[in-house]
Parts: C-alpha cells; structure tokens; sequence
C-alpha cells in the first residue's frame, strides 16, 4: 500500500512539473514576413460574366487592402465619360458606375498597382477584371516585343497602348482604349480585345499619367500605320527612342571651372561658332576649342571675370541659337566648379603613351597638355630611338592646341624616349611647364595584336556603317560600306568584341532616332549574332549574313 501511494505521488509531481512548464510564457516570433499579395476570391459579377447589365462591381479579397492612386492607376476599357466611385469596404473593392454602360461591350478594368494589402504594403500588380454587356466576352488578342530602338535590348515595365482614334495627338492628350505591360524581356500580351483599327503606342510612362511627356525624357515607340484587327496578332515588334528636337540649339552653357566655359550643342557642327553680343574686357583674351565631333566647344579667358554674356551660336556663318552664360569668379561663393576642381589652371603635361608601358603599334605620338598652349619651343621636345635622336617637327593638330603632335607612326621593335624638357610649354594662362616629363616606352608588335576581316552578305545596296565596338561596348573603331564587302579591321589588343551595323538612311554618318511627329521610324540596328574573340598574333575571318526578306 504504501509502494502504491509513492507511485501516486510520483506520477502527482510529474504532472505538476510538466503543467508548469507549458504554463510558460515564451515571447512569439510571429513568423515570416508575408511578402505575398492580396489574392481576389470573389466577384460579383463573376470575373468575365456576360450579360452584366450592372452598375456595381464588388472584388473581394482575402486579406485586408488598400488603394494607392487609383484616380491615376485605374484604366477602364473602353473608356467612360463620368469616371466611377470607388471605395474600399474591409476587403472588398466597390465600384460605383456612374455612367450607362454600352450595350454589347467588354469591359476591362485596369487597376494598374493601386492594390496592396493592408500590413506590408504588398502590391497586387497589374490586376484586371473583365465582363460584359452582352452575350460575348471579346477574345482577340496582341503579342509582340518592346525592343531600346538602339542597343536591341528588350524594355520591362513599358506600357503597350491601343487608341481607337488616328490622331497623333492621342498620346499626348488620351488616356488608352486598351493597355497593359511589358515583362521583364520586353514581351507583352493584349486580351480581350475587340476587332477593329487601333493606334500602337509603346510608352516608358515615368510618372503613371498614361501620357507621353517627351520633354520629361519619356521614350516612345510606334506602329507607322493603324493596326486592323480581325484575327489574332502574335507579332508585333515595337521599337523604343528617344524623341529629339530636330533643330540644332545649344543644348547647355556652362562654367565648369575658373577660366573655362563647356558650349554643347544638340548635334554635330561643321564649323561651329560662337560671338559675345558685347566686347570682353581689355585684359581678357579668349581661345575657343572644337572638340572632334563639332558638338562642344571649350571656351578659355585667359583672366578671372564676373559678367553675363549672351552667346551667339552659328554653324558656317548661319545662326541658329543664342544663350545667355553668367561667368563667376572663382573667389564667387555663387560659383559651384564641376566635378569639385577649384581651378583650371593648373598646367598638367603628359603624352599619348605611358611611361614604362607598351604603345599602341602605328598610332600617332603626340604631347598632351591640360590648357591650350600659346606657344612652344620645338627644340624642348626631344625623342630618341635606343641611341639615335630622331628628327621630329612637332606641330600643333589641326583641331587642338592642347595637342602638339610629335611623330606619325612608331616604329615596332624599337625603345624610344621621349623628353619634354622644363619651360617648353606656354600655356594659354601664361604659365610654362616646371618639370620635365621623361617617357621611356616600346610599341608593341603584330604578334601582340590580331586582325579581324569581317565580310557582309545578302545586303541590300544602301549606306550602312559598320561599328567594332569592345566588352564594354565603346566603339574601337568603324567603317562605311555600302552593301557585300571585306572590311579589316587591324592591330587589334586581345579580348571580347562585338559588330554592330547601322542603317544610315540619311547618310550623315551617325545613328539617327527616330520622330513621332514626322512618322519617322529610327534608323535600322542590328547586332551579330556572336561573340568575336580576337587573340594576339591571329587573323579572323567573320562572314554576317543577312537574312533574305
């Protein structure tokens, strides 16, 4: 008996001990953040109902939402004259018509990413609701790709929009009859759509207004005619630009350091100009360098000055702008240097090679300086080959006085030095160089290069110009051709290249984009189709075919 009553009394405290530790309290971890979005699980109307004669939608969801935008973010398609009321009730999104709705007419609603839930602010994104009037639910569908009219990359998140109206001022003043997105590869899809003749626009809608705001850097994309729709359309190409003004203008004037003034103008100059409607000072003198393309211009003032002067721009004697400029001293706090240099006339000399290092085989060597020179002394500039002095006749290029060229080609094989010795150079500031600059280099040799011999086939006749272009994509260097031909391309460094071919409609020498208003398309891209490894000492053979249309 009293075995029996230990046992009790064991089993007793057992269960106390075990009550008490599930009586504890223990701090919750509450879990994984909920990163899902709301999830619609009920419509009244059912989702695609037909014959919905109604003037109230109800959504319902399984979580607690709110709307973020949604006078901007909801599109309703066709569009009503009278926007509809709508509300939020708990989970539910009530929608209000307070127009008749057509008779025999689908209606699709665009809620943009207006829905999100309640707590984390998930967003629901791009979700539509599509009935109605009549017996039928459209069913007609787009597909097609948006493509950066350039680079040929595909664009996400761009809207694809179709107007039932010919107008080219759609974009700019109407909100769409049908939208949607592109994903993350550019592709997109168009459902629910009725036959007829729509207007393609493709957007990049920065601000969600669903217009094109091109002065806000909004790029555009177009179809060049009305899209008739009857039957499925599974390919629709669509091209991105950017629209740019037509006119040349200067585009920016500005003060980027004491003593030098940046003019950009919108394209290339042939003989860009620029006069000062009122004489400089006495003590001020002006040089004004050209860059190589003809659209920058340097302005230099050889003194400090605080004024406002009105620029007057032409190209070959022909005016096309004019700008006002406000010059500070660099003693101003006004003045804000770019790029945080204080001053510009600090006179930096070095060269087109560097020091201990291969040089580029067969390239010009030239003396580089920082501020255009005023003059030079050709007997301080000194180059030598191993032992022997080279005969040399530095002259200034034919575009810069911040470069002295010193010899046409350099020789393979050879150790050469080159010496700018102190005093040689007068800058445009008066200030001469103080040390010397000492270069010892040795060009490379065709067997640190390759070549590249690239051959075009089944081009059309025209004016294409053809563009080798490096891993990080600038261009190495480019050549005109006119249809099936051999370009080479020569002494080109080991690595990663690429082609890319432009069609050049206008023959200006330039890739040109495209304008909405003109019903212009940009200038046809195209990119081959892989990878060109150039390796030191090889030749390479790439034949592009072009597809036959």
């Amino acid at each position: 008996m009293l075995v029996q009553h230990r046992r009790n009394f064991f089993w007793l405290v057992a269960a106390l001990l075990l009550l008490v530790r599930c009586a504890q309290v223990v701090t919750p971890n509450g879990g994984a953040k909920d990163t899902r979005p709301p999830v619609a699980i009920k419509y009244n109307p059912d989702s695609a109902a037909v014959n919905a004669n109604t003037q109230r939608i109800v959504i319902a969801f399984n979580e607690y939402i709110t709307l973020s935008n949604i006078n901007e973010q909801l599109i309703i398609s066709p569009p009503l004259a009278t926007p509809p009321e709508v509300n939020i009730r708990r989970k539910e999104i009530v929608i209000d018509f307070r127009d008749t709705l057509r008779p025999n007419t689908t209606y699709t609603l665009s809620f943009g990413n207006s829905i999100r839930d309640i707590t984390e602010g998930n967003v629901l994104d791009n979700f539509r609701y599509v009935f109605s009037t009549g017996p039928v639910v459209d069913s007609l569908r787009i597909r097609g790709r948006v493509t950066d009219a350039f680079t040929l990359a595909g664009e996400k998140d761009v809207l694809v929009i179709l107007y039932n109206t010919a107008a080219d001022s759609a974009p700019l003043k109407q909100r769409p009859w049908y939208f949607t997105k592109t994903r993350a590869d550019g592709s997109f899809e168009l459902t629910n759509l009725r036959a007829g003749n729509y207007k393609v626009i493709a957007l990049t809608d920065k601000n969600s207004d669903y217009l094109w705001q091109s002065a806000a850097g909004e790029r555009i994309a177009f179809r060049d005619s009305l899209l008739t729709l009857n039957a499925n359309c599974d390919t629709l190409p669509l091209r991105l630009f950017q629209q740019t003004d037509p006119r040349q203008r200067v585009r920016s004037a500005q003060q980027v350091a004491a003593g030098k003034v940046m003019v950009y103008f919108a394209y290339p100059a042939k003989k860009p100009e620029l006069r000062f409607t009122k004489t400089l000072a006495p003590n001020i003198s002006l040089f004004t360098e050209r860059n190589r393309t003809g659209d920058t211009l340097t302005l230099w003032f050889s003194n400090n000055s605080t004024d406002t002067l009105e620029l007057v721009a032409s190209d070959g004697g022909v005016t096309f702008d004019t700008t006002e400029l406000r010059i500070y001293d660099p003693n101003d706090k006004r003045f804000r240097p770019r790029g945080g240099q204080p001053d510009a006339r600090k006179l930096l000399v070095y060269g087109t090679v560097n020091n201990n290092q291969k040089a580029d085989l067969y390239s010009p060597l030239a003396v580089i300086t920082s501020i255009p020179v005023r003059e030079f002394n050709p007997a301080g500039i000194i180059l030598t080959r191993g032992r022997d002095t080279v005969k040399i006749n530095p002259q200034f290029d034919s575009l810069s006085r911040r470069r002295i060229q010193v010899l046409p080609n350099l020789r393979e094989d050879s150790a050469y030095k080159l010496v700018v010795l102190p005093n040689t150079i007068t800058d445009w500031f008066g200030q001469r160089n103080k040390d010397t600059l000492t270069l010892n280099f040795r060009p490379k040799t065709p067997d640190d290069c390759g070549n590249l011999k690239v051959t075009t086939k089944n081009f059309k006749p025209g004016n294409y110009i053809l563009q080798l272009l490096n891993e990080k994509g600038a261009v190495v260097s480019e050549s005109k051709i006119a249809g099936d031909q051999s370009i080479t391309f020569n002494y080109l460094y080991p690595g990663q290249y690429s082609l890319r071919l432009i069609t050049d409609s206008n023959q200006n020498g330039r890739y040109d984009s495209g304008n909405y208003f003109e019903h212009r398309q940009p200038e046809i891209v195209k990119i081959y189709g892989g990878s060109v490894k150039i390796r030191a000492g090889w030749d390479l053979d790439v034949d592009w075919k072009m597809k036959k249309q």
